[in-house]
């Protein structure tokens, strides 16, 4: 790790302990939201069967505390930086797009990735590869944390980017919970960001279309978020 890298983690570092409600919210509280609804599960009598708590997992845990608040973390870090015009100061200083990028992502991947590769761990639901299981769960962060990083970069203020990023924690929700009532929204759902780790861990195998689904997010986010990066960076001028 080179010495801007550093500088910039240690930047996002104090980005979160002056932002404390920040940290409470999107980083610690979806731990302790994940235990309220394990308890809550248990006391309703569990979900019934694994596919039922796969859905379960695959809304809650998965699309709204891991894949969308790391969303809302990322654009919120991004907007802040953009408000205050440091992403021409940092560009000067020598700072390549490839190391801000990483800079603002790897803390909230970090805080992610626990939490979401525990979830089966903590309902007792089974998994029929972990490995496959964590694949999946990486690549689909990463291009959720790229998305974070477009909407930030291409919003005008923190504002814009919470409230954009906040309907699509709702979005990433709201897929799981319909996969099964409405057969029509299982096709939209295989083919979103979030449909490798829904639809294996909802059917318990991998689905390719859904593999090339997510690939194919992850190539167009992490390009518009360099482009987005330059962008903003060439317009602070």
């Amino acid at each position: 790790m080179n010495h801007r890298l550093k500088s910039l983690l240690w930047l996002r570092w104090q980005f979160l302990q002056s932002n404390k409600f920040i940290v409470f919210v999107f980083v610690l509280s979806p731990y302790i939201d994940t235990y309220l609804l394990r308890i809550f599960d248990e006391i309703a009598g569990g979900t019934g069967t694994e596919r039922n708590l796969g859905i379960l997992i695959s809304a809650f845990v998965l699309g709204a505390f891991a894949y969308g608040h790391t969303v809302v973390l990322t654009s919120l870090i991004v907007a802040e930086e953009k408000q205050k015009r440091n992403i021409r100061t940092l560009s000067i200083a020598g700072v390549t797009a490839r190391e801000y990028l990483i800079s603002v992502a790897l803390i909230p991947f970090l805080s992610a990735i626990p939490l979401a590769s525990l979830a089966p761990l903590v309902f007792g639901l089974p998994v029929t590869n972990w490995f496959v299981y964590l694949i999946l769960l990486c690549l689909t962060l990463v291009a959720y944390l790229c998305l974070g990083l477009v909407i930030g970069l291409l919003t005008k203020n923190s504002g814009q980017a919470a409230s954009i990023s906040i309907l699509l924690i709702f979005l990433s929700m709201g897929l799981p919970l319909l996969y099964d009532i409405y057969s029509w929204l299982q096709l939209p759902t295989d083919l979103s960001l979030m449909g490798a780790t829904v639809s294996f861990l909802v059917t318990g195998y991998v689905q390719l279309v859904s593999v090339i689904a997510l690939l194919g997010w992850l190539i167009l986010f992490a390009a518009l978020a360099f482009w987005a990066y330059e962008k903003n960076r060439k317009e602070e001028r």
